[in-house]
């Protein structure tokens, strides 16, 4: 306490009671929904939530007396790794209630009338698991969307470019030749150096993980610097993804881009991938198609014109 220049026993005072304030109401809101999911949903008695109360306090009494410090330590992992999943699936609710709040007052148009991805995030290789839920109701997945996956968790610097040298190629075709500012295509230049970047991160984020998995000697801290990488890839990613989203008008935010880099960047890397693919494909097949109607014009030209001279002959 003496660090704190005399502010010590007023800290330990108002540090105590917002520590039982917090667990006070993480307690109640925990036993509000033990009680909830033991009345099956329906409004209980207030003397059944009060008993899950006592219950809970006294498990966490009991495992503390048992183990000491390193059983609430076991407890607090323990907590952290159960709510971990359900904080990634509110974070996906929280988006799609914003989504449907935007179509619901008609500040965004629905799915149906709105450029969306080619590959959404839950699709592609996770089709194969929807395949065999439904018992082959559902299409198995494109040979093309598994192996991208692949590709983005063994060797993401190639999507990444692919990504890149495509978006580029689209916005050079599609770019009036007197426009300038920042909707100028990338270079050569620029796309490599964003892979250069890519593979540095990604393999360090590799690396450093094996060195301190394998207790290597001076690697006690390698897995911060690690981790550190891993969240740099996951920038870069989400920025390639914020420009080609941008490029093609699809719905989304700079958040959403972060988290798909971050916690899917396989599917996020083959999302890209594909749409940057389909794209060429549409605009090469419009290309072919505009070129054939060309020719049959020419030619009916040329039909008419031999025609009007046989008759003069």
């Amino acid at each position: 306490m003496g660090q704190y220049h005399g502010m010590g026993p007023f800290l330990c005072v108002v540090s105590l009671i917002t520590t039982v304030l917090y667990f006070v109401t993480s307690s109640d809101s925990g036993s509000l929904v033990v009680d909830l999911i033991s009345a099956n949903g329906r409004e209980a008695h207030v003397v059944q939530r009060v008993f899950w109360a006592i219950t809970e306090g006294a498990v966490a009494i009991a495992l503390l007396r048992a183990g000491g410090q390193e059983s609430l330590k076991a407890l607090q992992s323990i907590s952290i790794c159960a709510g971990l999943p359900f904080t990634v699936i509110i974070m996906l609710m929280c988006s799609a209630l914003w989504r449907a709040l935007k179509i619901d007052q008609k500040h965004m148009p629905a799915r149906d009338q709105r450029v969306d991805w080619a590959l959404p995030l839950y699709g592609g290789i996770f089709d194969i698991l929807e395949f065999v839920l439904t018992e082959g109701k559902c299409r198995l997945p494109q040979c093309s969307a598994v192996r991208d996956f692949f590709l983005g968790l063994f060797a993401p610097p190639l999507l990444l470019w692919k990504s890149l040298r495509g978006l580029a190629a689209l916005q050079t075709a599609q770019q009036p030749k007197k426009e300038t500012g920042n909707s100028l295509p990338s270079t050569v230049l620029q796309d490599g150096f964003m892979v250069a970047a890519c593979s540095l991160t990604y393999s360090a984020w590799v690396i450093l993980q094996i060195l301190t998995g394998a207790k290597a000697e001076g690697a006690s801290g390698l897995w911060g610097i690690a981790w550190t990488s891993f969240v740099g890839f996951a920038v870069l990613v989400a920025s390639v993804r914020h420009g080609v989203r941008s490029h093609f008008k699809i719905e989304g935010s700079g958040c959403e881009d972060f988290f798909a880099a971050l916690l899917f960047w396989p599917q996020t890397l083959a999302q890209m991938a594909q749409q940057v693919e389909v794209s060429q494909e549409q605009s090469t097949k419009a290309v072919t198609s505009g070129e054939e109607q060309l020719q049959q014009v020419v030619e009916k030209r040329e039909e008419k014109r031999e025609e009007r001279l046989e008759s003069e002959i």
